[in-house]
């Protein structure tokens, strides 16, 4: 756009600034820190289940096809609801830890707490209430 500008002047052409993204700064506490490597300790205990259990399935299906013995079909259907189980306990964790960040983020524009206080005797209050019964009626 300005090319000619910085021809007829002699100038550096000048280079766009890079767009950095804003800074975050998360104010975490230890115990939201130990909350955090809970979860995702969990979350890699549940994967590795379900990989060694997808690998135990899988022998266990050669052996029940092999031999064709009723409880070895048993124990491999017993072992795929295990590896259901498991499947959907990862997933409560993963659900888990996402509605706590939005619950965070909501808890801090919707709790509102309101303090009024009456200044008076009660016999004063009593006739405001009862003053305000019979106008609404």
């Amino acid at each position: 756009m300005f090319e000619k500008l910085e021809e007829t002047f002699d100038l550096i052409p000048a280079t766009k600034p890079e767009a950095k993204p804003p800074l975050v700064i998360e104010n975490e506490t230890p115990e939201d820190l130990k909350d955090k490597e809970d979860q995702e300790l969990a979350r890699q205990t549940f994967k590795k289940m379900i990989q060694k259990s997808e690998n135990m399935l899988d022998a266990l299906v050669q052996i029940a096809e092999s031999t064709e013995h009723p409880r070895a079909f048993e124990v491999a259907a017993n072992l795929v609801k295990t590896i259901t189980d498991v499947a959907s306990k990862l997933d409560e964790v993963s659900s888990r830890r996402t509605k706590a960040k939005e619950k965070g983020s909501e808890s801090l524009s919707t709790n509102i707490n309101h303090n009024h206080l009456y200044v008076g005797s009660s016999e004063e209050l009593m006739k405001l209430i009862r003053n305000k019964g019979q106008s609404s009626e």
